[in-house]
């Protein structure tokens, strides 16, 4: 990945993770890995990645919504739903986050599905006539 690209890809995550864990949290766990100052020059995506896994709250927010997403998954009778049943049967909570990075085309597969069973134009139109 040429400079640039890593530049912008470690600014989204950088965004992507304040907005998770606040940015106090967030330069507390940099802090923890020896980074006092986030300096986007310095930080690489694997020290994004430790301050979400090492977040009790963080993994406890992604084990909840693993949860559902699996129960979603199982009424639509998805196969992705075992895989993240078996994600979830892991003792190791913090090998989540690897877990759904390695694996993340099912949780996409998972999300379009959705998105295609209930999204639909109708609904704004409904909505429309109710709030003209």
């Amino acid at each position: 990945m040429d400079k640039e690209k890593r530049m912008s890809v470690i600014q989204f995550l950088l965004e992507g993770a304040t907005e998770i864990l606040g940015e106090e949290t967030l330069k507390e766990r940099f802090t923890e890995m020896g980074n006092s100052e986030i300096d986007t020059k310095k930080i690489k995506i694997n020290h994004i990645t430790r301050a979400l896994r090492d977040s009790p709250e963080f993994v406890t927010d992604l084990q909840r919504r693993l949860i559902e997403l699996k129960n979603l998954a199982e009424t639509l009778r998805m196969p992705q739903a075992k895989i993240i049943e078996n994600w979830l049967e892991d003792d190791c909570l913090p090998c989540l986050v690897e877990r759904v990075i390695d694996g993340y085309s099912n949780i996409y597969y998972i999300l379009i599905a959705i998105d295609e069973k209930i999204m639909w134009p109708g609904w704004g139109v409904f909505g429309k006539f109710n709030n003209p």
